[in-house]
């Protein structure tokens, strides 16, 4: 067994312990594919809904600040097992108990895909 299905299995195992704080979450892809005048959409862009991935997810919310005085922004991290999601890029929005939060960056390693998301 290598090292790499070893800690897969194992952050697999600790999603099924963690059991309640997991929640499922809905990944959703939008892409750009043509360009129309005279569509509703200001820029003539039609946009067009091209996947979504229910999943489970480990949801965290921070409080991030530029400094001291500043009121802050809630900022949720959503983590991902690899093997549920393929490529992270193709998701712009994060569906979480029924509201959409835009992805904001990601980084991926080995075991799992944290998601760095605000609320639209």
């Amino acid at each position: 067994m290598s090292f790499t299905k070893l800690i897969e299995d194992q952050t697999r195992q600790a999603f099924v312990t963690m059991g309640d704080l997991v929640t499922s979450v809905i990944l959703r892809s939008t892409t750009s594919v043509s360009y129309e005048f005279g569509t509703t959409n200001s820029d003539g862009i039609v946009t067009h809904l091209t996947e979504d991935l229910i999943t489970s997810a480990l949801i965290e919310e921070t409080l991030q600040k530029e400094n001291p005085e500043d009121f802050g922004v809630k900022v949720k991290t959503v983590s991902v097992l690899t093997t549920d999601l393929d490529d992270p890029s193709l998701y712009d929005k994060v569906i979480i108990k029924g509201k959409i939060h835009n992805v904001v960056s990601f980084v991926s390693d080995v075991a799992l895909v944290v998601l760095t998301v605000t609320e639209e």
